[in-house]
């Protein structure tokens, strides 16, 4: 059986690998030991840095991650009565730019389920996106 690190390091390199996720650095490390912090931008998936998403489609990605975090917390029990829960915290990142994070901790999957995480993330991005008609994502 795996170690509880070893789990850790598969979700971690899981949240990096999406092309729906993040993983944030913090510019501080106050009270942060166990925790990575990670967040839905759209970045990857259409191609665009967070600048140009936030200044030229005028799209709130802090808004993303609560409505992301609002999603997961409101959504019901799967067939084993495991109910999805994810935290989300205020973090200044290494450009001094406060930014809503969603917070994996080394206890256990965020949200239960990298599934449903990823598919709620798909859902906040296609609601916050819909009025970009150009991406550069090669679709």
């Amino acid at each position: 059986e795996r170690s509880n690190s070893e789990k850790d390091d598969g979700m971690i390199q899981k949240l990096s690998n999406s092309k729906e996720f993040e993983i944030v650095e913090s510019s501080t490390t106050d009270n942060n030991a166990g925790i990575t912090f990670f967040r839905v931008s759209g970045s990857k998936y259409y191609n665009y840095t967070d600048e140009q998403i936030e200044r030229d489609f005028r799209i709130d990605t802090n808004a993303m991650n609560l409505d992301l975090a609002d999603a997961i917390n409101a959504s019901v029990a799967n067939k084993e009565g495991i109910k999805a829960f994810i935290a989300h915290a205020n973090i200044t990142d290494d450009r001094g730019r406060i930014r809503v994070v969603l917070c994996y901790t080394d206890t256990g999957e965020p949200a239960n389920n990298i599934d449903i995480l990823t598919k709620q993330a798909r859902e906040v991005l296609a609601t916050h996106f819909r009025n970009v008609s150009d991406c550069r994502c090669g679709k």
